[in-house]
């Protein structure tokens, strides 16, 4: 906007008529109209200092709302509570009997990982096919809780001392199994999705340190050359399972962790990822085991997790752990090489509060799971016993332990 639209001028007068006794009067009438020009422009210049600010405040973008931080993942593997509740398991704290879910989700726990088998036997531990996956994640979705999902693909336990395949897919070609684990995959994901319990995260694989779906996908070798075709075989059943988690219904948004059993071993950890990722596996989360008398020291622990962080750049979630509150099972002595705690209740919560703020320590940490803390003692038929690695006793009252994972001293 131009200055010399405020600038008024006035029509000329013709001097050459004006007597003198006019003067005066024109005098007088320029007098006033100069006041008026005064007035005109001080008056603009005054709506304009006033004006422009408002117009530029007006104009000013807010700042975006900040991201909220991602809620610390705190869970159990809690994959036995319907079996132990079908045989009559009842917890309780603080002497009040509680559904379990409400005991861990009342001492912070945001999610539940929970481990599928392909065809089990559904007896003792070993029960857990898709219609109990599914019952159980739907009680988990209930109450509130978020669900890490975890395939095992086995008809029974796999760890890094085994990995056997389902029996259905003895005898597959390479490529037939690979097609396999895709199309079970996807047809498990479905699953879930159509009951609207889709998981919030999803394991293919547990403890894979040295491979899956033995011997196809087993790490071994005696030359580089066998060593590297392993390697190959492996990753195509892995890329297989996650192409099935993605291509399922809403999968595409799901992160993917990939599991092994190295909490404080940083060779492993640096031989397996460096594998897996320089032949092009695509996924999101580091799982890690970490049992202190398997898997190191805490110094140890924090040592690989600072290495995985600098290497890999991606979250990292000790996806199980687990520490002794009497010392009787398996055996006393599988933990003496390194007991930071003593093997008490108290002894117990010590060590789960001191790695929780380990990880604290670490941003790159985003989650720590406990493995079985819903175990208690069963009759005989349940075909299950009693681990001292429990959050309860065995009567079913919930230790110390259960509240060791919140914020605050």
């Amino acid at each position: 906007m131009s200055w010399e639209v405020f600038n008024v001028r006035t029509k000329p007068v013709n001097r050459e008529y004006i007597h003198t006794g006019a003067r005066t009067g024109i005098r007088k009438v320029f007098q006033v109209r100069r006041r008026r020009v005064f007035l005109m422009k001080y008056t603009t210049c005054l709506f304009l200092a006033l004006a422009i600010p408002v117009v530029l405040f007006s104009c000013k973008k807010e700042p975006p709302p900040a991201e909220e931080e991602p809620e610390f993942m705190v869970g159990g593997d809690i994959s036995m509570l319907d079996r132990i509740n079908d045989f009559g398991g009842v917890y309780r704290a603080g002497g009040v009997e509680k559904d379990a879910l409400e005991i861990f989700t009342d001492s912070g726990y945001n999610f539940a990982r929970i481990r599928l088998f392909h065809t089990p036997n559904m007896q003792g531990g070993t029960v857990q096919d898709l219609d109990y996956v599914l019952q159980l994640s739907r009680r988990v979705k209930n109450a509130g809780m978020k669900l890490l999902l975890n395939f095992h693909y086995s008809d029974t336990w796999a760890d890094p001392g085994k990995q056997f395949k389902p029996a259905a897919w003895e005898g597959l070609a390479p490529e037939a199994l690979e097609d396999s684990v895709f199309a079970y995959t996807l047809r498990v994901m479905n699953a879930f999705a159509a009951r609207g319990i889709t998981p919030d995260m999803v394991q293919p694989g547990n403890e894979i340190s040295y491979g899956m779906l033995w011997p196809e996908g087993k790490l071994d070798g005696n030359t580089p050359a066998e060593k590297a075709a392993k390697w190959d075989q492996f990753t195509q059943l892995v890329k297989a399972g996650i192409r099935g988690i993605r291509e399922s219904e809403g999968g595409a948004e799901i992160p993917v962790m990939i599991h092994v059993a190295a909490g404080g071993d940083q060779q492993v950890t640096q031989w397996f990822f460096d594998n897996l990722l320089s032949r092009g596996v695509v996924f999101d989360v580091i799982g890690q085991s970490y049992y202190p008398w398997w898997h190191g020291t805490l110094e140890m622990l924090a040592s690989n997790i600072e290495y995985m962080t600098t290497a890999y750049r991606k979250d990292i979630v000790i996806v199980e752990t687990a520490y002794q509150w009497k010392g009787t099972y398996p055996r006393e002595g599988d933990y003496s090489h390194y007991q930071p705690y003593p093997l008490t209740a108290r002894g117990q919560y010590d060590f789960l509060r001191r790695l929780y703020g380990l990880c604290m320590e670490h941003p790159s940490v985003t989650g720590l799971f406990y493995w079985y803390p819903e175990c208690i003692r069963l009759p005989e038929e349940a075909g299950l016993i009693y681990f001292d690695r429990s959050l309860f006793t065995e009567e079913g009252d919930a230790l110390p332990g259960t509240g060791a994972w919140q914020p605050g001293p």
